[in-house]
């Protein structure tokens, strides 16, 4: 079998969220695979030293990566590269079909909550979902949440979705404490604090953190610092001007970009982590925060209790005072967090790249037996 994995999103200075998707699954499924190749259409070279010339296993610049290179170049490339199947980790698929194909479909934000969307983003899945839909003769969902709301806003059956829980890099694990020294100084944490991670966007409920915050400063609790580490994006939807923008603000601090090798430290030496999203298909940080020891504070909504099981503390994310709450328990209860730390290690110990890959070539050879049936 020759797989072609679009993993045009994994870059060597910093990735949004289907980039450390696409990473972990090319991961994945290069520790899994048996007799398949894997050609990756990447820009990237970080893979470059896990790839098996005896496999038949490429690295391939996509060109243009956009659109139009999707709809035109890329069907002939498949063909020029013998491909079975292909694999877009970030939904798009070419109209004309030169091959089978699998897109990895993460959530249906823009359907449910398009006032917390970008007005393009919306468009995008109201025009061309459904024909991408169409096209795919199979879909991966990250979440249980997920295949339910492509059932219900596009009709999808369930026999052509298979769920397929992400996994973490293996760098997401606790940190010495000579790599959390580190770290504080880097960002100048002088203080306990508490952790946010992920994009600066209203979607991951930044005001409601926020307001959280100022409530607990007007507790008994040891005095810390609110640090929200991730890139607000140029085109963030924020028509009221609620997302700080980056840089230190009294005790708040936007980091931007944090890269891997510096956030598993940063998720370490955290208080606590909090993810009081509004709605998620998955729910990665939170992976990545039970995966380096910290207690994690986190939305009952979409997904996310998929992913944390029994081993978070779960809020309502439109309640502030809900979140506060639970932050200074949790901040404040060393049993109670040592506790959440233990039940954490073991909730994302069942998340591996091994489990990941096995379902993902699972999925393909699914697709490909039916075909030839």
């Amino acid at each position: 079998m020759r797989i072609v994995l679009n993993a045009g999103s994994i870059s060597d200075t910093g990735m949004s969220g289907i980039g450390h998707y696409s990473d972990t699954l090319a991961r994945a499924l290069l520790r899994c695979r048996a007799g398949e190749s894997l050609v990756l259409l990447t820009n990237s070279r970080s893979l470059s030293p896990l790839l098996s010339p005896a496999h038949g296993d490429r690295l391939v610049a996509p060109g243009a990566g956009n659109e139009l290179w999707e709809q035109l170049e890329l069907p002939e490339l498949l063909t020029s590269e013998g491909a079975d199947l292909y694999h877009n980790p970030a939904f798009g698929l070419p109209l004309i079909k030169s091959c089978r194909y699998v897109a990895t479909v993460h959530d249906c934000i823009p359907r449910l909550l398009p006032e917390l969307a970008s007005p393009w983003l919306c468009r995008f899945f109201e025009q061309w979902a459904p024909v991408w839909l169409e096209r795919a003769d199979h879909v991966i969902c990250d979440s249980q949440h997920t295949a339910h709301d492509l059932t219900h806003f596009y009709g999808l059956p369930p026999e052509m979705m298979t769920v397929v829980h992400q996994a973490v890099n293996e760098v997401f694990r606790p940190a010495s404490p000579e790599a959390v020294l580190s770290v504080r100084k880097r960002y100048g944490l002088d203080r306990p604090y508490f952790l946010v991670v992920g994009r600066v966007e209203l979607r991951k409920n930044v005001a409601g953190v926020l307001r959280a915050f100022r409530l607990l400063q007007d507790t008994d609790l040891e005095s810390h610092l609110l640090v929200l580490a991730g890139p607000r994006d140029a085109d963030a939807h924020d028509p009221a001007g609620l997302l700080p923008p980056d840089g230190r603000h009294g005790d708040i601090l936007v980091t931007g970009y944090v890269p891997e090798s510096e956030l598993a430290a940063l998720y370490t030496g955290a208080s606590v982590f909090c993810f009081p999203s509004f709605y998620e298909g998955f729910g990665r940080p939170v992976l990545e925060a039970m995966s380096c020891g910290v207690p994690v504070v986190a939305s009952r909504t979409s997904s996310v209790p998929e992913v944390g099981g029994a081993a978070c503390r779960y809020v309502n994310p439109y309640d502030p005072q809900d979140l506060a709450g639970t932050l200074y328990t949790v901040a404040t209860d060393n049993t109670l967090r040592w506790d959440m730390v233990r039940q954490g290690l073991t909730r994302a110990a069942e998340f591996t790249l091994e489990r990941m890959g096995r379902e993902a070539l699972g999925v393909y050879h699914k697709v490909l037996g039916a075909a030839l049936a």
